[in-house]
């Protein structure tokens, strides 16, 4: 049991890692860290639910999470293997001798694009999965914790000053 959440969050950072490292490309959307001082991880579009659902699981949920888990983890893990392979493509393409252009990488570009969009979508079947699991009051009380976490979000960046616009200056 506690193996099967362990694999659950490690596939969960493999998948925002993945996410996140297409975002140093100049690609926001899915996985890139919102938020105005780039503390996306309580809300915003890189944050996907699904350990607030783990959160709140029992012992017997854990246990039918290992074989959805199970099921799911050679679909993840050959999303992320093509999404390191093109990341690593890219960046040999870059790093390449002679003249290079935007209009050189965008077949690249669009196909890191693509394998994003399956990561995100085989992450949700997986959440949805998960939340099928649960029941009304489990998804009350990590409603609860993703509200809570929101506001912890939103306090830490009041607590930060704005950065400067003209600050790479």
């Amino acid at each position: 049991m506690r193996r099967t959440l362990l694999a659950t969050m490690a596939t969960g950072a493999l998948l925002a890692a993945g996410l996140h490292g297409a975002h140093a490309f100049g690609h926001g959307g899915p996985g890139s860290c919102g938020g105005r001082h780039g503390m996306g991880m309580a809300e915003g579009p890189g944050m996907l639910p699904l350990p607030l659902l783990l959160s709140v699981m029992r012992p017997d949920q854990r246990a039918q999470l290992a074989d959805v888990m199970k099921a799911d983890k050679p679909a993840m893990r050959s999303l992320v293997d093509k999404m390191r392979t093109a990341h690593e493509e890219l960046a040999d393409r870059v790093f390449a001798p002679g003249k290079l252009t935007a209009a050189d990488l965008q077949p690249q570009v669009k196909k890191m694009a693509a394998l994003r969009d399956q990561l995100v979508e085989q992450a949700l079947a997986t959440t949805l999965k998960v939340r099928e699991m649960l029941t009304p009051e489990q998804l009350a009380e990590a409603a609860k914790k993703k509200n809570r976490l929101r506001e912890l979000g939103q306090e830490m960046r009041s607590l930060l000053p704005e950065p400067d616009d003209d600050s790479g200056e």
